[in-house]
């Protein structure tokens, strides 16, 4: 999630404005007769936000035809923002583009991938008409997060998803979502939440039903499966021309780029899962084999392989090989004729002089 500054619109001034541009007057004057009814609500949800207890707030369930305030019914305060504040010829639609301008970077704060390209009501308004065009109930968001979360209503802390406008401090300063890759081909990415120890029950819970209710698992994971087919050929590249260990520092460089701008976004994840990932697999290939200790990696005497590795220049890493067993190898110049330079006939010459051998070779 990311944070945005609350919307400091006044919230009956807004109201007024959307129900200004409404020419039956009959209706203007039932919708002007419950503003102060609208402020009074408007304030309480300003409260309960502060404090973090919007779960509290009772909810509406009555039909759409039913009366909710005064003289006016349900459908009559949903409309005063799907007509009069969302219409494009009305004035109070400068109040909608203002609050979806908010958007940090234009992208949505719920999840930070998609397009903001709409406002969500944090309590629908179905449920809660008289907050249908209060500032600071209606967050830039994209179409998935708007139409795709879960739409149960939360009545209890621990389930109440985080709200940008007011959970601004611990779930941005700190670290609650990561992943892990897992070793298939191609990789699979998946994300979880792990809240920080020292967090108290119920704000570790509401990370997790954040990260629920706007299916981040499986939205961040096809994310990191694009990103991760568009960065196999440039990774792959890179640790051919310079080496395993740059790769990995350049992994580490890139997870930390993203760290320090959004610590919960799903690229800070990806790369610090995928540098563990190249880390473990890096440490794992190392562990599997080691440099021929009888050949020291040259796998080749002259003219024949070494009879250790069998040319290959590496052995397993748990092979336990005893040098000293091969101190005394197969001259590389004859078979055990007379007079051979090397070996005087003997057909064998000592390790020491078969390697200098072998690196002088052209």
């Amino acid at each position: 999630m990311r944070s945005i500054s609350a919307p400091n619109e006044d919230p009956k001034e807004v109201y007024e404005l959307c129900i200004n541009s409404i020419s039956d007057k009959r209706l203007r004057c039932r919708l002007s007769a419950v503003s102060d009814v609208v402020a009074a609500a408007a304030y309480q949800y300003w409260k309960n936000g502060i404090e973090n207890t919007l779960y509290s707030l009772p909810s509406n369930d009555c039909k759409n035809e039913e009366i909710v305030i005064g003289a006016v019914n349900k459908q009559e305060l949903k409309d005063v923002y799907s007509v009069h504040m969302v219409g494009r010829a009305k004035p109070a639609r400068k109040i909608y583009d203002s609050l979806l301008s908010r958007a940090p970077h234009g992208r949505c704060p719920f999840c930070g991938i998609g397009n903001a390209s709409t406002l969500d009501h944090y309590l629908p308004k179905s449920r809660y008409p008289t907050l249908s065009v209060v500032p600071q109930n209606l967050v830039p968001s994209c179409k998935d997060c708007n139409t795709g979360k879960k739409a149960n209503i939360s009545t209890v802390a621990e389930k109440q998803s985080l709200h940008p406008y007011f959970d601004n401090s611990s779930v941005i300063s700190e670290q609650w979502i990561f992943a892990d890759v897992e070793s298939t081909y191609p990789e699979i990415v998946r994300f979880f939440v792990r809240a920080p120890e020292d967090w108290d029950e119920t704000l570790k819970k509401r990370v997790h039903s954040h990260f629920e209710d706007f299916n981040l698992a499986n939205r961040f994971s096809i994310e990191a499966a694009d990103e991760l087919a568009n960065k196999r050929y440039l990774l792959t590249e890179f640790e051919r021309k310079n080496g395993a260990q740059a790769l990995i520092d350049l992994l580490s460089d890139e997870a930390d780029s993203h760290f320090r701008v959004h610590k919960n976004s799903w690229q800070t994840a990806f790369y610090q899962a995928l540098h563990e990932h190249y880390m473990v697999s890096k440490k794992s290939q190392n562990q599997a084999t080691k440099v021929c200790p009888v050949c020291e990696g040259e796998g080749v005497f002259v003219n024949y392989f070494c009879p250790c590795c069998n040319g290959n220049g590496i052995v397993s890493g748990h092979m336990e090989i005893n040098v000293s067993d091969y101190q005394r190898l197969k001259c590389p110049e004859c078979d055990g004729r007379p007079g051979c330079r090397l070996c005087a006939g003997s057909g064998v010459i000592r390790r020491e002089k078969a390697l200098q051998l072998a690196r002088s070779r052209p």
